[in-house]
């Protein structure tokens, strides 16, 4: 739950209802403000998820839009470009600690 104050600090952040952008941004000052908490932890591991729901947003944002049809060919070309491109960083990831 937010307080009033946190609330009023994301409202601040555009006027229009909050992007996954201004989220990850307003989840990234809490952390920062409680980095000598035990919650800090969790915040860190929610902030992970944030990030991965950000990436897929904007796919599922064109999946929505007003040509179903085009929308949804690209929104899945889209798709397979991001997951090919995760797999990716992992796998370079996962060779380079192995060197």
């Amino acid at each position: 739950m937010l307080s009033t104050e946190q609330a009023a600090q994301l409202a601040s952040f555009s006027s229009s209802p909050p992007t996954p952008e201004d989220v990850v941004q307003f989840t990234e000052q809490i952390t920062k403000g409680n980095q000598n908490r035990k919650s800090n932890i969790f915040a860190a591991r929610v902030q992970g998820l944030l990030y991965s729901v950000q990436q897929y947003s904007s796919i599922i944002d064109i999946c929505t839009g007003p040509n179903q049809i085009a929308a949804l060919v690209w929104g899945g070309v889209k798709l397979v470009i991001l997951v090919g491109v995760l797999t990716l960083a992992e796998f370079t990831q996962l060779e380079n600690t192995n060197q």
